[in-house]
C-alpha cells in the first residue's frame, strides 16, 4: 500500500515485476496471482481473472457475456527496477520525463540478497 492506494506487486517467471491496482473492478475486492507462468490475476469474490495488462480475461460465472464490450480493465502502473529498489510511476508521464534519484556509487559497493 503506498498513499493509502493498494497495489499488487509480483514478479513473473521471466522476472518481470508487475504492478496493478489491487481492486477487482467488478466488487473492489483486492485480487492475487493465480498462475505465475500465465500472468493471471484472479479475484476470490466472483473469480473475474484479468491479465498482467489489467485486462478482464474471463467471468466463470457468466461465460455468454461479451467481454469485449464490458471494456473493463484495472490500472496498470509503469514500474523501473533500479539499485535493487523498484520504482511505481503513478503517473504516465512521469517515466518519459523523469529518472529516480541515482545513488552516489563512489566508495559505496552495491550487495543484493
Amino acid at each position: 500500500m503506498m498513499y493509502s492506494f493498494p497495489f499488487l506487486l509480483w514478479r513473473d517467471d521471466n522476472d518481470n515485476i508487475h504492478a496493478i491496482a489491487n481492486v477487482c473492478a467488478h466488487k473492489r475486492a483486492p485480487l492475487h496471482v493465480s498462475d505465475y507462468k500465465a500472468n493471471v490475476l484472479t479475484c476470490p469474490y466472483h473469480g473475474w481473472k484479468y491479465n498482467s495488462k489489467g485486462c478482464l480475461e474471463e467471468i466463470p460465472s457468466s461465460p455468454h457475456i461479451d467481454i469485449q464490450k464490458l471494456n473493463c480493465s484495472l490500472n496498470k502502473f509503469e514500474i523501473l527496477e533500479q539499485d535493487g529498489f523498484v520504482w511505481i510511476y503513478l503517473d504516465d508521464s512521469q517515466k518519459a520525463n523523469s529518472k529516480p534519484y541515482q545513488l552516489e556509487t563512489q566508495n559505496w559497493d552495491a550487495i543484493f540478497l
